[in-house]
């Protein structure tokens, strides 16, 4: 089984946190417990999902994981095209610049950012050879 790690876009998280935790204090300095206890488990929630948002190709079987609650599979030999996108739709991808569409069967598509884009789609390749690929040139 290989494990591609979703790139994550710090720029936007790190402020994210950092507003976060301001929030929290705030509230903990006005003895508001209740909503520390909410922002705590909101950012117990983002680091999950920061932190294990993975792509595992397992024989020919992709399974998307973001989270506690997001999970997903897809079967490779199933998969149309593969093309590069910048489109923000809510998806299991921490990134907004290092996207990918994924479409399978017919009308299905999924977004997903795996960090090494060229090794996750040459890996995708080598499992389903007719799989169609519509990116710029990629870097290595």
């Amino acid at each position: 089984m290989n494990i591609y790690r979703s790139k994550i876009a710090w720029g936007f998280f790190a402020p994210l946190y950092l507003y976060l935790i301001g929030i929290a204090i705030f509230m903990a300095y006005h003895h508001i417990y209740f909503l520390v206890a909410v922002f705590v488990l909101l950012l117990i929630y983002l680091t999950e999902m920061l932190l294990h948002t993975e792509y595992h190709i397992a024989g020919t079987v992709l399974q998307i994981s973001c989270g506690f609650f997001y999970h997903k599979t897809i079967d490779i030999r199933q998969m149309i095209q593969v093309k590069d996108t910048q489109n923000i739709l809510s998806s299991p991808a921490t990134s907004f610049k290092n996207r990918i569409e994924i479409r399978y069967h017919k009308y299905d598509t999924i977004i997903i950012s795996p960090a090494d884009k060229a090794a996750f789609i040459a890996h995708l390749q080598r499992i389903h050879p007719e799989l169609k690929v519509v990116l710029p040139k990629l870097k290595s």
